[in-house]
């Protein structure tokens, strides 16, 4: 006998992942460090773990349902990031993220955002209403080939992080991780 799915639903709002996406899985080099900067799983399990600096892309919108971030000057855009959800039912989940690099850009694959539920943008604003926390960051390398896409999704006991990785303008990989 054996087991069989249809496809349904993840009930539970939580990420599903492969054991091979955690951070602790990820080889030694400049990804790893450059993660450990801001992941909470690397800081929770490895203390003395050499980290690599990243500049954080300034978020420039965000609401309960999209978050925008934005680096440039006043004459072009040099790195956008655009997140978004979809409500299904009683679920929300990501709908798209997208990249943009000057004038390249790309949609990150349907197979690496459609398992992220209970996205969380927006959750402190100023009293003009423009965001100053949120459980979603961009970071840049500093040798600029790598930008990390970091949200912290799910609640209480069902918190779970994720990064996607573009490394050289292509889409590289995701971590995803429990945060216990």
């Amino acid at each position: 006998m054996g087991q069989v799915d249809f496809g349904q639903e993840n009930d539970d709002n939580r990420a599903i992942y492969k054991e091979d996406e955690s951070f602790l899985k990820l080889p030694d080099g400049e990804i790893k460090r450059e993660i450990a900067s801001f992941s909470i799983k690397a800081s929770n399990k490895l203390k003395n773990f050499q980290k690599a600096k990243v500049n954080e892309i300034p978020l420039k919108k965000c609401s309960d349902s999209f978050a925008f971030f934005e680096k440039g000057n006043i004459y072009a855009s040099e790195i956008i990031v655009s997140i978004e959800i979809e409500n299904t039912s009683s679920k929300s989940k990501i709908a798209y993220i997208q990249y943009l690099h000057y004038k390249y850009g790309f949609d990150l694959p349907d197979s690496v955002i459609k398992d992220i539920y209970d996205p969380i943008f927006c959750h402190s604003y100023t009293k003009s209403n423009k965001p100053i926390a949120s459980d979603c960051k961009v970071f840049r390398s500093e040798d600029e080939r790598r930008v990390y896409i970091y949200m912290l999704n799910g609640q209480g006991d069902r918190r779970y992080e994720v990064t996607w990785v573009i490394q050289d303008d292509r889409y590289y990989g995701r971590v995803i991780d429990v945060v216990n």
